[in-house]
């Protein structure tokens, strides 16, 4: 099949023709196609059109956030027949793709700068797995993935981490350690660089409590509807933006698709901070694909403008913290851990009781529960302190027996949750977590209560 491609001059993204049709994307939720400035109803990704001589094409997209993104026409093209079938997938890269079914003119199409720029991924479809769709980024030296980094603000943000955000910048590295090894690793493993681990200094400091104004939670800020998109499970048991691993997991997924997108990562960073249909929207107004000069007009946030510099001097700094100052920084070991699957509703109180280990410390390791158990309509993996999963499995089943005969209670007259829980030896907290009640409930004469498990 013939394949022709249709430049913009001086204007991203590229139309393009392409001759595989291509399924849904997850970006860009509504499009409208213009012929010969006449609006043209699509009927999902097929539609027939007649057209004749010369045709003026034009078209719409509403992205995910509701913002629109409309063309500049193409120029006018040479039809080879009368009546050409079109098929109309919308590409989440730099080329907005139509497919051409038909053989279309003998003319062959005037070159653009940057028209045949790679890295532009096939959307996803329903059930297809992201990590099977996204392109594959190649791993060189820093300064070669992010040019960027010899740009004058990124000397003014190092300045700035020196001087005036010192502290923090101080705690961010000490924290960053411990989730080094493995948030690296997941980068590597998915084919992208690994200096994208820094981007949670910005982000959050390393703190997988961290929760914005915004309501973007845990080391990498994920907000609840993108957590959801990239798999992460959040509900009122279990937050998973605040889990190291999976949250990382997602984070990854979400790059390498803003990096299929944009093709570089200045704007596939500033995508992250402020959504890839911001970042389209100030590249059609900007009629630039260049992030510094995008950010030196009003399109762009302030934040975001900030960014991508504050990222790229945190990069800089990190490869030699010595050289810039940082020095007696007391880094934290490996966050290193033990995975074990845990039947529903099991209490954090009997998970530390079985594997010998303190509250606090099993706590830490899974900052992702919220109730102080795990969920209670399914088992779940839960993270143990090196070298606990065998004494764990060896002491769980002798004290789920222990205790099994006293895991409910039924209330009397009179009696208040703290007293019920001044009769059992458990905390009130732990006894309200694990009933799904406030501290100060009133509850009533013959009331059912689950009593924590340890």
């Amino acid at each position: 099949m013939g394949c022709s491609g249709f430049a913009i001059n001086n204007f991203p993204p590229t139309l393009r023709l392409t001759p595989q049709p291509l399924p849904s994307t997850p970006y860009f939720s509504h499009y409208q196609l213009e012929l010969n400035q006449v609006p043209v109803e699509t009927k999902e990704s097929e539609l027939e059109v007649a057209v004749a001589g010369t045709v003026e094409i034009s078209y719409s997209v509403e992205t995910e956030d509701g913002m629109g993104m409309d063309s500049e026409p193409w120029p006018e093209q040479e039809l080879s027949r009368p009546s050409v079938p079109l098929e109309f997938p919308l590409l989440s890269g730099e080329e907005v793709s139509f497919n051409l079914i038909d053989d279309l003119a003998q003319r062959p199409p005037e070159k653009n700068p940057g028209e045949d720029l790679p890295g532009t991924i096939t959307p996803q479809a329903k059930n297809e797995d992201p990590e099977e769709i996204l392109p594959s980024v190649p791993s060189p030296s820093p300064h070669a993935i992010f040019p960027s980094m010899l740009h004058e603000k990124v000397d003014n943000y190092i300045s700035f981490f020196q001087i005036r955000a010192d502290s923090f910048f101080a705690r961010s590295l000490a924290r960053s350690t411990a989730y080094a090894d493995m948030m690296k690793g997941i980068f590597r493993e998915k084919g992208l660089p690994e200096e994208l681990f820094y981007l949670a200094l910005i982000e959050s400091g390393f703190n997988p409590t961290a929760f914005s104004r915004s309501k973007a939670s845990g080391i990498w800020q994920f907000i609840g509807k993108t957590a959801k998109r990239f798999g992460l499970k959040v509900d009122k048991w279990v937050d998973e933006r605040r889990d190291p691993e999976k949250s990382t997991h997602a984070a990854a997924n979400y790059l390498k698709s803003l990096y299929g997108l944009f093709n570089n990562w200045d704007l596939a960073t500033a995508g992250y901070n402020a959504g890839e249909g911001k970042i389209l929207k100030a590249m059609q107004r900007a009629k630039s694909q260049d992030f510094w000069m995008i950010s030196q007009q009003r399109y762009l946030k302030k934040e975001t403008k900030e960014y991508v510099p504050m990222f790229l001097a945190a990069v800089t700094i990190a490869q030699n913290p010595r050289k810039y100052g940082f020095q007696n920084i007391e880094y934290s070991p490996p966050l290193v851990y033990e995975k074990v699957t845990v039947p529903p509703g099991t209490n954090l109180l009997f998970i530390a009781k079985a594997a010998e280990s303190d509250l606090s410390h099993i706590q830490a390791l899974n900052p992702a529960l919220k109730k102080g158990k795990t969920p209670p309509h399914s088992p779940f993996e839960v993270k143990l302190p090196p070298g606990k999963k065998e004494v764990f499995q060896n002491n769980f089943l002798t004290l789920g027996q222990m205790t099994a005969k006293r895991k409910k209670h039924r209330v009397g007259k009179g009696e208040s949750l703290t007293r019920i829980a001044q009769k059992y030896r458990v905390t009130l907290q732990a006894l309200c977590d694990m009933n799904d009640l406030p501290p100060k409930s009133r509850i009533k004469p013959g009331t059912l209560l689950l009593l924590p498990v340890f």
